[in-house]
């Protein structure tokens, strides 16, 4: 996954490219990569959260599958890039699941897509979110979703997920099918 975007590292890449150097972007590991990258001890561990990030691979790997306190720190540190209003966004849009639509997070937030555009692009530079084929949002791994829901304190999740639900439901999503219904709330 690119890494987050700091312009020290800008600057490192741009210098790099300007003398005739490469710079490269990994894409993520393959299935058997991921299985190599787990070992031996990892077979039948569900490791696709980590989205083929080595880092994440590796630790999921070591915690028998499930998002340790040592992942937690690594997302954490991984997060803090980001200005605090880029990370609020993010929480908000984990509620609405891994993929989301733009212009429902700019409903449930209350403010116009234009507002929150700048922030989306933020979390896209960083490699946190990826366009799905259905002109979504997804987060580009699972472990990152789930860290971002987890960290949220439960009584402001559990509001959120109804504040959500209501306002899709009043703009004429099922309450059935909408990510935030009271449902989903106690799930999450």
């Amino acid at each position: 996954a690119p890494a987050p975007h700091r312009p020290d590292v800008q600057r490192v890449g741009d210098a790099t490219r300007d003398h005739g150097g490469l710079v490269g972007e990994l894409g993520p590991l393959s299935d058997a990569e991921v299985g190599q990258a787990a070992g031996p001890d990892a077979d039948g561990l569900d490791l696709s959260a980590a989205g083929g990030n080595p880092r994440y691979v590796k630790e999921l790997a070591a915690a028998g599958g499930v998002v340790s306190a040592a992942l937690v720190a690594t997302i954490g540190r991984r997060l803090g890039y980001l200005d605090l209003d880029s990370l609020l966004l993010l929480g908000m849009a984990a509620l609405l699941g891994p993929a989301f639509d733009v212009g429902e997070l700019a409903l449930v937030t209350g403010r116009p897509v234009t507002a929150i555009v700048h922030l989306v692009a933020e979390a896209r530079g960083a490699g946190l979110l990826a366009p799905t084929g259905d002109d979504r949002l997804a987060f580009r791994h699972g472990v990152i979703h789930q860290v971002l829901i987890e960290q949220m304190p439960g009584t402001v999740r559990l509001a959120l997920h109804r504040q959500f639900a209501e306002v899709l439901a009043g703009h004429g999503a099922p309450l059935a099918t909408a990510p935030g219904t009271a449902s989903r709330c106690r799930a999450t």
